[in-house]
């Protein structure tokens, strides 16, 4: 099954309901990664995907990138159908 990972950001008001969606993700057994953009970490891995706006979520599957929203909350069935689930 694909990694996700989720860009956060405290000020962004879409966030909270991306992180929520993250649990929703784990509870389905997807491994899941959460970024804070505003730490040298989380930032550092924006700049390595490009990612330019939060929420983002990219779909990885053996290290590749399979699937990315920038700026929106992807459905359910969206990344399930990327993965194959």
């Amino acid at each position: 099954m694909g990694r996700v990972k989720i860009f956060l950001s405290s000020s962004c008001p879409k966030c909270p309901s991306a992180k929520r969606f993250g649990l929703l993700l784990q509870q389905k057994g997807f491994q899941v990664d959460y970024f804070d953009i505003e730490s040298a970490e989380g930032l550092a891995e924006a700049t390595f995907y490009s990612v330019k706006a939060v929420p983002a979520f990219l779909v990885e599957e053996d290290e590749r990138v399979i699937g990315k929203w920038i700026g929106e909350i992807p459905s359910l069935k969206e990344i399930e159908n990327l993965c194959g689930a």
